[in-house]
């Protein structure tokens, strides 16, 4: 994984040194400030190229990865923003006293930058956020009326190697929530099944009414990784899903399965990772609500929600080939960076994180007005173990039938 990232990390490393060096040569004018100003620079090089040729992807090589990852980004970014503000008060320098002010800018962002990854890497990925979500909809039967939904996301086990600390308080605070359903959209590993054997009697403390309910990330299908054989591979993710069965969960694999409560019925729906290239396009829909009635003995609708990982699913196949109503997703981890409303996922995703709604265009029939997604934000980190903004989060969604709350 690292080896593909060479580049970048020679790119972001030299051309800003180069730059800064230029900016101040006539302070590094000696051959030893130049050795001191330049050192940091080699010792990052010289990890990236070590940790590339012996990475193992072992929970422990892969927490010295991600140690290794946010100092390189956070002194990555440093350098950028001190060079690109340096450069722009060299353009303007004619103008008095620019070139100093952006100069002083440049220490000030890179002060900034410090800040937001220490405390990101310190406090940030411990920061469990309950978000509490409503869905109304015609089609929800009056038995599902409050029906809470409690729905978590990329836990990434291996970014907490053997410390329970982090997922018994996810479990804890899934617990809390009384959820009648507990669903789970996949990314339970990083890169091995091995990862989630010290949290087993963690995950088997689960409990809902009606069940456990989970669904394969990419991250699950463990291809992050090299392996010595395909074989080996499938394997692997064999054993994970017997794994989950083992501690009471339930997979949904291009499946679904009918919750029936207080008399009323809903589908609840799961497919294989779908996602853009690179990574698997295994969801099948077609075969996961093969055998589902259009509508119920009363005439309404089914009232369908599906599980999918990843989110461009959503517009890709759920819109134009279902009737789904509302999909539930995660993946983006909203690039585990957020500001404001800003992220850097939405250079990436259209939708990444919280609620959306679609309408179809000309649509009057109030029962197709409304098709929902909601994008979880998720709980660990792939590679970087690091948090800002885009807290780790559980999701809480409560069913509620506009046939109920429209009632005078």
């Amino acid at each position: 994984m690292l080896l593909r990232l060479l580049v970048i990390f020679l790119l972001f490393l030299v051309i800003p040194a180069v730059i800064l060096w230029w900016r101040f040569r006539s302070v590094l004018s000696t051959p030893k400030r130049r050795i001191l100003f330049f050192l940091p620079n080699a010792v990052l090089i010289i990890a990236a190229v070590l940790l590339s040729l012996f990475e193992t992807y072992s929970p422990a090589n892969a927490r010295l990865t991600g140690i290794f990852l946010v100092v390189f980004i956070a002194f990555s970014l440093v350098e950028v923003l001190c060079a690109l503000l340096c450069l722009i008060g060299l353009l303007l320098k004619r103008i008095p006293h620019m070139l100093r002010l952006f100069t002083a800018l440049g220490f000030v962002a890179a002060a900034a930058v410090v800040c937001i990854v220490a405390y990101g890497y310190f406090w940030g990925m411990d920061r469990l956020t309950v978000t509490y979500t409503d869905i109304t909809h015609p089609d929800v039967p009056c038995g599902f009326e409050g029906y809470r939904i409690v729905f978590f996301s990329d836990l990434h086990l291996g970014t907490y190697g053997r410390d329970p600390h982090m997922p018994l308080k996810v479990i804890r605070t899934i617990e809390a929530q009384r959820p009648d359903i507990i669903l789970f959209g996949g990314d339970l590993v990083n890169y091995h099944t091995n990862e989630i054997i010290p949290f087993l009697s963690e995950l088997r403390q689960l409990h809902a009414p009606d069940g456990v309910y989970a669904v394969m990330g990419n991250h699950d299908y463990q291809l992050h990784r090299e392996w010595e054989s395909g074989d080996a591979r499938s394997a692997s993710v064999l054993r994970l899903q017997q794994l989950l069965r083992g501690v009471g969960w339930k997979m949904l694999l291009n499946d679904h399965r009918l919750l029936t409560h207080r008399g009323d019925t809903i589908a609840l729906i799961g497919v294989e990772n779908d996602g853009l290239p690179p990574f698997p396009q295994l969801g099948d829909l077609p075969k996961a609500q093969k055998g589902l009635p259009d509508t119920l003995s009363n005439g309404r609708p089914l009232f369908r929600i599906l599980l999918t990982h990843d989110p461009t699913h959503w517009r890709r196949k759920v819109l134009p080939d279902t009737p789904i109503q509302l999909t539930l997703s995660g993946h983006t981890h909203a690039s585990q960076l957020q500001i404001g409303p800003y992220s850097p996922s939405q250079c990436f995703f259209r939708e990444w994180g919280g609620l959306y709604a679609y309408t179809p265009s000309g649509s009057s029939a109030a029962r197709s007005a409304h098709r929902y997604l909601w994008v979880s934000k998720g709980i660990g980190g792939a590679m970087v173990p690091f948090r800002f903004g885009a807290w780790p989060e559980i999701n809480v969604i409560t069913l509620h039938s506009s046939t109920i709350t429209s009632q005078p």
